[in-house]
């Protein structure tokens, strides 16, 4: 565990950090908005860190989100390497949304013998957001494990039999996260009940669905749940309806708010299977650091080397009787200036390689503008390009197509989407688009109606 850490609390939108320091418990602080894109990350990130005093540079997260799935992978016998090139595929070819995945699991076992493992799946971009905006503010985000994996490990401290199992469940706004396990850390079911709990109106429900997990998991593992635990502030109508309800013992720690979960996520070590962040993203802002650092103390050497320079051509000056001396000084000075031109080539050789980090830095905007465009694009028309692109402080967007469901209701449904664009989420103005070219290729009798029709759209996103 590090000595200083910031933990960020981030379930379904809601941000919540706490300063962990050397001492102890540091400053809580928590965004009165819902985080829901990169500039609502880096802003949450920022007033943490300027709220909470903290002056460390690591950031562990705990996370739940509608785009995070999971999964229960039976894999057969194999090693640790090739496990790992095994689920990349699997959740390449398995992955519910557009684009690159990354994903973390835990090891657990299948009823009918051999090695299941439960996969956490999240966007690529997901992350890269989160880790833009962490170096933006010179932060290094070293952990992110989800709120499933920190509930089974709560199941260590129960006292079940070994031929037993055990139920754990907490809130987290949206959902209820429903884990059943063993005390080896062992996950056998993860469930996420919907959440409408209000004085124990809807413990019925809960307990029904409590009560299919518990005799399912019997059927498969065949071990009984002897108990479940309640994690979190219930009401205390719902939680003696669910006793009232359920066969098993029921019980409720309610002093579990997020900083209790992110002291208990730091329990899991940065290496282990279940933490999202790679080793690569960890170690690439020490680099990124030390490239810095050594591009300053050779370009510190280099000033120094050109004042000490300075130096001694006033001395030069002060005498002829000493030229002879200091003719030979300068001889000296020039091959010592030369050395460090070296060293110049070299601080220019460091700072291209910082310039280089710095402009592969993902700009997650361009990722979500594609996939919002096809949730946008009429059924009619197809996309040949689209390009999103950032133009000094300016995003510009070029968009090329066609379609051959004739004039008139291809330019219906061109209007269709403009408007969608123009009025979306993203409030794009345009500036160029098919009308011109369209009349300019009508006079010329150059679209014919069996043709397909070209259309291309230039703008901007405000």
């Amino acid at each position: 565990m590090k000595k200083k850490i910031l933990g960020v609390s981030f379930l379904y939108g809601r941000f919540k950090a706490v300063s962990i320091e050397k001492w102890g418990v540091g400053k809580s602080w928590e965004a009165p908005f819902m985080v829901k894109e990169a500039n609502d990350m880096k802003e949450a990130l920022a007033t943490a860190v300027e709220s909470t005093k903290y002056t460390g540079r690591d950031v562990t997260f705990v996370i739940e989100d509608k785009l995070l799935d999971h999964q229960f992978q039976k894999v057969p016998p194999m090693k640790q390497k090739d496990l790992s090139l095994y689920l990349s595929r699997k959740v390449a070819q398995e992955k519910k949304f557009e684009g690159e995945a990354i994903y973390s699991y835990s090891r657990t076992v299948s009823p009918k013998g051999g090695e299941v493992v439960s996969v956490n799946v999240l966007p690529k971009s997901f992350l890269d957001g989160i880790v833009t905006a962490c170096r933006t503010l010179d932060l290094n985000i070293v952990r992110m494990v989800p709120m499933s994996v920190v509930l089974a490990q709560q199941i260590r401290n129960l006292s079940i039999n070994d031929n037993e199992m055990a139920a754990v469940m907490t809130e987290t706004g949206e959902k209820l996260p429903l884990v059943i396990g063993k005390t080896d850390g062992s996950m056998m079911l993860d469930r996420y009940l919907s959440r409408d709990v209000d004085g124990g109106k809807d413990a019925s429900r809960i307990s029904g669905e409590i009560n299919r997990s518990i005799v399912f998991s019997k059927q498969q593992f065949g071990e009984k749940v002897s108990m479940l635990r309640l994690m979190g502030r219930f009401a205390e109508s719902f939680v003696e309806s669910l006793r009232e309800k359920l066969e098993i013992p029921v019980e409720c720690i309610r002093d579990t708010d997020h900083i209790f979960w992110i002291q208990e996520s730091m329990k899991i070590s940065l290496g282990d299977e279940s933490n999202m962040v790679s080793a690569e993203i960890r170690k690439s802002f020490s680099k990124r650091r030390t490239y810095k650092i050594a591009a300053f103390l050779v370009f510190a050497f280099w000033v120094a080397a050109i004042i000490l320079a300075g130096v001694m051509e006033v001395i030069i000056l002060r005498g002829e009787h000493k030229l002879k001396w200091t003719r030979k000084q300068v001889v000296e000075l020039k091959i010592k200036k030369a050395e460090w031109d070296k060293r110049y080539a070299e601080l220019e050789r460091l700072r291209r390689s910082v310039r280089m980090i710095d402009e592969d830095r993902i700009e997650p905007l361009s990722g979500w503008f594609i996939g919002y465009l096809g949730s946008t694009l009429p059924i009619g028309l197809v996309l040949t390009k689209a390009r999103v692109f950032q133009d000094g402080s300016e995003w510009k967007l070029e968009i090329e197509g066609n379609s051959n469901i004739g004039l008139e209701n291809t330019a219906k449904e061109l209007k269709v989407f403009e408007t969608k664009l123009t009025n979306g989420p993203y409030k794009v103005f345009i500036t160029g688009n098919w009308h011109k070219d369209w009349l300019e290729h009508l006079q010329k009798g150059m679209i014919r109606p069996k043709d397909r029709k070209p259309f291309s759209i230039d703008g901007g996103i405000r």
